[in-house]
């Protein structure tokens, strides 16, 4: 059930009967305990959710985003767990990044890692109308594997019950800002990230078989849904080809919570409006303004995350930008017609004609109807 939560706490938090059980607290490491340890108020302990989650898109600039966020003075931090939690989408399946690999997590664990935050709000009482916290997980927004290990989904070719529907039967009112970058650059990034191969000539390979696998899903099943959540073929992709289409992912989520609770943004607008775009996460947070000293401050970080191995491997080859590019047009356009801003199409991004619209060419007339190709398509 929903938990009864304490109206005069901004963050999400409420009053739980205390337990002396220290399984409900400890973790593997014994240096965690003491950051996980639940502060007694007589016989309740206050437990705690994050008032806001950074999700959407891995390599995208979350990690900048958080770090500037996390030095306004009405943000709490949380402890052992930094940025990423990762329940929603990893740990309470037992997934990481390449499968199942790992025991599943309780959601008592997740709660449990807001311990900190509960412990700053009991100390001052002054400070509950004002402080909050974050969860940035960006794979919660879009990594639905564990969709086939829910209960309400058993035996369903495509899920009926997803994060989304899990996150409005818990939480209160949750805020979710939503950084996006043209996906064609994102996913070079995230595949030399993860380490799926280490130059732009395997990507180059490993894109076209990527495409192949994905579209003969999409030119054979009766629902695109059960190509984007099919946890099996994924796990075959090196390339995240159906990720490079948020507007699939977004619908979910937009047919679960209202566009009230979102803030969208576009990562190449947050780099060169940096100012701007702050202020109005301040305001979409109900965040005070910060002083000015601090502000600056905030905005002479550099930028937090730099993929070194892209160096390494070079940039991305013409050819494979190319039949990206082409392959994420429709997306692009659901995109920007599901958020009424044609910036989403990433048309100022877009390089100069190459000897990669040959090749294009010969991918999209390889099937039967063009319209089955792009990830958009329905």
């Amino acid at each position: 059930p929903k938990p009864k939560y304490d109206p005069d706490i901004k963050n999400p938090c409420w009053w739980a009967n205390y337990t002396n059980d220290l399984s409900q607290w400890m973790h593997r490491r014994r240096n965690r305990n003491d950051l996980l340890r639940p502060r007694v108020n007589g016989s309740r302990v206050l437990k705690c959710l994050p008032y806001a989650h950074i999700i959407c898109c891995s390599k995208s600039g979350t990690t900048d985003l958080f770090v500037r966020l996390s030095v306004h003075p009405d943000y709490v931090k949380t402890g052992y767990k930094g940025k990423e939690h990762l329940y929603w989408s990893w740990h309470k399946y037992g997934l990481n990044y390449k499968g199942r690999k790992k025991r599943t997590s309780p959601i008592a664990g997740y709660v449990n890692s807001f311990n900190p935050v509960a412990d700053r709000l009991l100390m001052s009482k002054d400070s509950r109308s004002r402080l909050i916290t974050v969860d940035a997980s960006p794979p919660d927004m879009w990594d639905f594997r564990g969709w086939i290990w829910l209960p309400q989904n058993r035996n369903l070719s495509e899920p009926q019950v997803l994060t989304p529907h899990i996150m409005q039967h818990l939480y209160r009112d949750p805020k979710f800002l939503v950084l996006m970058r043209d996906p064609v650059e994102r996913v070079y990034t995230a595949y030399l990230f993860h380490r799926m191969g280490n130059n732009s000539f395997d990507f180059h390979q490993d894109v076209m078989k990527s495409i192949a696998l994905f579209n003969r899903c999409l030119t054979t099943r009766p629902s695109r849904r059960q190509c984007y959540f099919d946890t099996n073929l994924l796990g075959e992709m090196k390339v995240e080809i159906p990720f490079m289409c948020y507007a699939v992912y977004i619908k979910e989520w937009l047919d679960v919570f209202p566009r009230k609770h979102f803030m969208f943004m576009k990562t190449e607008r947050y780099s060169q409006e940096m100012e701007s775009h702050l202020f109005k996460i301040f305001d979409f947070l109900n965040m005070s303004r910060p002083s000015s000293a601090l502000f600056q401050q905030m905005l002479a970080f550099p930028k937090s995350y730099h993929t070194k191995v892209k160096d390494k491997a070079g940039p991305m080859l013409p050819e494979t930008r190319a039949v990206l590019r082409k392959y994420a047009e429709s997306c692009n356009q659901e995109l920007a017609d599901l958020l009424h801003d044609d910036a989403y199409l990433w048309k100022d991004e877009l390089p100069p004609r190459s000897e990669g619209s040959q090749m294009v060419h010969n991918v999209i007339s390889g099937h039967k109807s063009s319209a089955n190709l792009p990830l958009a398509s329905s």
